[in-house]
């Protein structure tokens, strides 16, 4: 299939989704934290304020960044209608799979491989959902390829300008989302890696990387700095670990629901901290910064003393992360308010409906068949990289893993995909966070499929 019908395609299941959802449950765009995006942008414009509140007194936030609310913002200013919003996150998921398509021609110089890694973006339900739904992650899955795409030909072509145009994407990025701030020092260390051209060369485009990425996270750090008086991204740590992790810990070992209980650790925490802050009702909002860094000391304190637990819970949502299919959202936006229940959000079946119970299994048959490919093409990636550890060109697995180059980038695209595997939020990890990094898993996994294909033909050759 060529490039552009696989654009074509995708572009097609994305508008007939958000078709679908516009006579089904038009108010579904709108979901989990859309509201909070939302008025961020329209208190930033409207009041200077960065501020989730929906009335006075506007609250300053410290836990999201500006990035998708500016982008919000931009169509307030244009007065479009929400589905305008729509449309161009749509455009945005169509050039996300062809920049996949890019970012995979350069790394392996195969239009196969390239042109089933576009597809496989293409045809990914979460995807295709969240393209259609008031969320960062569509803007997120963009600049992130964008920012890996230009650090890809950085690294082949050594060019400042492209370690730059990366460097700037991925401030951009963490902007949307902070966690891919700490994607930095993998950028760092493939630089190091990749950049055979001498100590000074590295260097430099070490010092402009850093640069240019400080450059576009300086302004938010500063104005952090200057409504809270600390240098600091983002405290989401802090909320992340409360609402999510230590409470979950702990309604496991009380075996009561997480929803149910969730709440009721967070207002403990809450009256522990306004008890050694005089009582003061309200407290926690007049000191936000100080009240996090209590709940993230609180919520350690819980792991530390359950590491057992919670390295269970870490590891089961490690593999929700790969595996588990897209279902309550689809729900939600097929207006089924009985498959959209909090107590079962999570689980694969709940209430669905039989078009969404068909629509999951054959999402389960779409990633058991990219895994099994997708594990195939690091089975060969090891056996590449031994080989050229050991300068032993007979156990190269395959010409698309025989040079410096193409090992580098797929151990690039391997340590993206572990990094955010393990930036789960137990329990509720599901298929959304799996979107970002969904291109770099459909390139691994079309490069498994392509070198089953090889085999199966060398083996009819060699039979003939």
């Amino acid at each position: 299939m060529s490039l552009f019908r696989i654009l074509l395609l995708a572009f097609i299941l994305r508008l007939t989704w958000s078709l679908v959802i516009l006579f089904a449950n038009a108010e579904s765009i709108w979901m989990f934290d859309s509201y909070g995006y939302w008025y961020l942008g329209k208190n930033l414009l409207e009041h200077g304020v960065f501020s989730q509140a929906i009335t006075p007194p506007y609250t300053l936030d410290y836990f999201r960044t500006p990035g998708y609310p500016i982008f919000l913002a931009l169509f307030q200013i244009l007065q479009t209608s929400n589905y305008t919003i729509i449309f161009v996150q749509i455009v945005l998921s169509v050039l996300t799979c062809y920049y996949t398509y890019q970012l995979a021609h350069i790394v392996t110089s195969n239009d196969k491989i390239a042109s089933v890694s576009a597809l496989l973006v293409a045809l990914d339900v979460p995807s295709i959902l969240y393209s259609n739904t008031i969320m960062a992650e569509t803007f997120f899955s963009f600049t992130l390829i964008l920012a890996c795409y230009f650090f890809a030909r950085f690294a082949k072509e050594n060019k400042i300008k492209l370690i730059i145009f990366s460097a700037f994407l991925l401030g951009v990025s963490a902007l949307i989302r902070p966690v891919a701030l700490y994607l930095a020092p993998v950028f760092v260390i493939m630089i190091l890696f990749l950049s055979d051209r001498g100590v000074v060369n590295k260097f430099t485009r070490l010092v402009y990387f850093i640069v240019s990425v400080s450059v576009i996270i300086a302004p938010w750090l500063i104005r952090n700095k200057q409504e809270f008086g600390k240098f600091f991204f983002t405290r989401m740590n802090g909320d992340v670990l409360l609402n999510f992790t230590a409470s979950n810990i702990l309604s496991i070992k009380k075996n009561v629901i997480f929803f149910d209980y969730g709440s009721a650790f967070r207002e403990k925490v809450i009256d522990d901290f306004r008890s050694i802050n005089g009582n003061t009702v309200g407290v926690e909002l007049l000191k936000p910064i100080e009240f996090s860094e209590f709940a993230f000391n609180k919520s350690t304190e819980v792991i530390s003393s359950n590491k057992s637990l919670f390295l269970k819970e870490h590891l089961k949502n490690i593999f929700y992360f790969f595996a588990k299919p897209l279902r309550s959202p689809i729900d939600m936006q097929l207006g089924n308010s009985n498959g959209f229940n909090m107590g079962r959000q999570f689980s694969v079946f709940g209430a669905s409906s039989f078009f969404v119970r068909i629509l999951i299994v054959m999402q389960i048959i779409f990633l058991i068949l990219v895994y099994l490919f997708f594990f195939l093409a690091v089975y060969c990636f090891t056996k590449s990289l031994v080989a050229f550890i050991m300068k032993s060109e007979a156990a190269v697995s395959s010409e698309i893993f025989s040079s410096s180059y193409s090992l580098g980038m797929f151990l690039f695209l391997g340590m993206l995909i572990i990094y955010f595997s393990n930036f789960t939020v137990p329990p509720v990890t599901d298929a959304r966070l799996r979107v970002p990094v969904w291109p770099f898993i459909s390139i691994l996994s079309s490069a498994g499929l392509y070198f089953l294909q090889n085999n199966i033909k060398w083996m009819k050759a060699y039979i003939k």
